[in-house]
């Protein structure tokens, strides 16, 4: 796939590189907050009381390890996964708690279907949105919700869909696949923008003959005040615009 915009994309190359050789340092994959750590300080806000039996580790995980975590078959519930996956997001204490306040009447329900194959991540998408919609101030945005599409569909074919790879999709593209407002994930983008902004990640993964995996972790790179130099790139495009 060659994208409108030539320039974007042939820096977008010469970053992928650099940054993949990033990658490969141990130091530099995204480790998120201890589980256990994070979850006392949300179950502490939260209606929500799981099985006094069910623990959570007391250690960080790294994104490979969280694939596993919440495979069907890792031996973990339904609640532990949502929990792994907002720790290592770094979602808030407040926001966690939000989430899990919902959690038993409706996002249980869906990362069940998730981790037992019963539903796509197009179907996902279009279920979290729904939910999304009809209480806006629940926790569980998109770029959250894609993290769990992501981690607990076995495919992996859903990939996370954050400002910064939203962004950065739009500007490869030239087009407006994820709508933005004020430089956030927009309540307007429907199921066939997340399939539109998956398909475009597919597109350049089969383009640099690489994972759609290594496609989206580049299109977020890393920020902070060292950024990457994808971020940087992209950062200094918005300020230009």
């Amino acid at each position: 796939m060659r994208p409108i915009n030539n320039r974007h994309y042939d820096h977008f190359l010469r970053c992928f590189d650099e940054e993949r050789i990033l990658r490969q340092d141990e130091k530099s994959k995204w480790i998120g907050a201890n589980l256990s750590r994070w979850w006392h300080h949300v179950s502490a806000e939260t209606c929500f009381h799981p099985p006094t039996a069910d623990r959570l580790p007391d250690t960080q995980i790294k994104r490979e390890c969280l694939k596993i975590f919440c495979h069907q078959d890792s031996g973990y519930a339904d609640w532990q996964c949502l929990a792994a996956v907002l720790a290592w997001g770094g979602q808030n204490h407040k926001n966690g708690a939000l989430c899990f306040d919902h959690f038993e009447a409706e996002f249980q329900p869906v990362i069940a279907a998730m981790r037992q194959g019963q539903m796509t991540s197009t179907d996902a998408y279009e279920t979290f949105d729904d939910l999304w919609k009809k209480r806006p101030a629940k926790g569980l945005g998109a770029a959250y919700f894609t993290k769990l599409i992501y981690f607990c569909v076995s495919t992996h074919d859903g990939y996370i869909m954050d400002q910064w790879a939203a962004k950065s999709i739009n500007l490869l593209t030239g087009q407006d696949i994820v709508k933005l407002s004020s430089g956030w994930i927009d309540q307007c983008n429907t199921a066939a923008n997340y399939e539109a902004y998956c398909a475009a990640v597919e597109r350049l993964a089969d383009d640099l003959d690489t994972t759609g995996e290594e496609i989206e972790l580049t299109l977020f790179s890393r920020g902070g005040r060292q950024k990457w130099p994808w971020r940087r790139y992209v950062v200094d495009q918005g300020k230009a615009a």
